[in-house]
């Protein structure tokens, strides 16, 4: 189950739920819905219910493939949504998270020039994951886009939610993608997006070819650390402190 679609996961084996097992069951993801948030399920035995159901990518178990779907649906939206054709260029905030990282990975895979942002000591990682460049992140990102590109990219997108901060970076006319409602005013003709992933979870098709790109190295899946969810406590103390690199997992 994921608690919140930016940090931690948990993850129950449906069985001890009291589900019985699928004949010649494989290892499936599926998603539904509470009343307040999107989880996300991992089990080689889901039965049943509504949502999304696909294979884990090959290779890999129900822990690794924790972020994929929201996260990998998100950017995929988002790339959508912009509508950018090969040799355009697009900067990411927020590079070293997953979704800046998925970011990366599928806008390279598109044929785009991409701009991450990163600190000093995660420029080795962001750059392991295809930016093209790799500029200082936080407030001065703009700035730095700008001295590789004079005119500004032509679309952003804002997964560190720097939201004002990094418009400049954006051409005129050109687009900057939000993950939260943008906080602040549009300018010189940029259209601001909102991709709104929860409209799109129940497009199945679209996560098996997030997990195809998975099993082709497309896409890589990070996992920070795999934890009981008797720690569910330290997780959120350890995703509201920053830093972390990857995805928590919890397991009941």
């Amino acid at each position: 189950f994921i608690f919140d679609m930016d940090g931690t996961l948990a993850l129950g084996d449906l069985v001890n739920h009291g589900l019985r097992p699928l004949p010649g069951a494989v290892e499936m993801l599926a998603w539904a819905r509470s009343r307040e948030l999107p989880y996300v399920v991992f089990s080689r035995t889901w039965h049943g219910g509504r949502g999304v159901r696909r294979l884990v990518p090959r290779g890999h178990d129900g822990p690794s493939g924790g972020g994929l779907p929201l996260n990998g649906l998100t950017v995929a939206t988002a790339l959508d949504m912009l509508t950018l054709p090969p040799g355009s260029t697009l900067a990411v905030t927020g590079s070293a998270g997953i979704v800046g990282q998925y970011a990366i990975q599928l806008g390279r895979h598109a044929g785009l020039t991409v701009i991450g942002d990163a600190a000093p000591a995660d420029v080795t990682l962001v750059e392991s994951f295809g930016a093209h460049h790799v500029v200082e992140r936080g407030d001065g990102m703009a700035a730095a886009v700008r001295a590789l590109y004079p005119d500004g990219v032509d679309a952003v997108i804002d997964a560190a939610l720097l939201d004002p901060a990094v418009i400049g970076a954006v051409r005129d006319g050109g687009q900057l993608l939000a993950v939260r409602p943008y906080q602040g005013e549009p300018e010189r003709d940029i259209t601001i997006h909102l991709v709104l992933v929860g409209n799109h979870l129940h497009e199945g098709h679209r996560i098996a070819e997030l997990a195809d790109l998975v099993t082709k190295g497309v896409l890589t899946l990070r996992i920070a650390e795999v934890l009981p969810a008797s720690r569910a406590a330290e997780a959120h103390r350890r995703l509201e402190a920053g830093g972390v690199r990857g995805r928590l997992v919890l397991t009941f």
